[in-house]
């Protein structure tokens, strides 16, 4: 999977339709990849990853919502119930409702 995903990202340009935030996106589908995987550790730090553009260029809140839901999926698939619990805590902060991030 992890190869598939690499090739979304070489497919996804500005040409296809995307634009420079793409980084966001494919950061937090790759890290919900891993977490299938099992690489819970090389998924969390792919959605640290996608949070860098967001804070440089002022995304909005949903966009937080997305990576944040993902990560707290990621740390409970993981076994850290507890940090998953703190993380949704903080996500009924953000919480704006246009958010596009389901957990399986």
């Amino acid at each position: 999977m992890r190869g598939e995903t690499r090739t979304l990202r070489d497919d996804l340009t500005v040409a296809t339709g995307w634009t420079q935030f793409q980084a966001v996106h494919l950061n937090t589908i790759e890290g919900a990849v891993l977490a299938l995987e099992k690489d819970y550790e090389n998924a969390l730090r792919l959605l640290s990853r996608a949070l860098i553009p967001m804070k440089a260029r002022g995304k909005r809140p949903e966009g937080y919502l997305d990576v944040a839901r993902c990560a707290a999926w990621v740390l409970t698939k993981a076994g850290q119930k507890a940090d998953a619990r703190s993380l949704r805590a903080a996500i009924w902060n953000l919480h704006d409702g246009r958010s596009g991030f389901w957990p399986l």
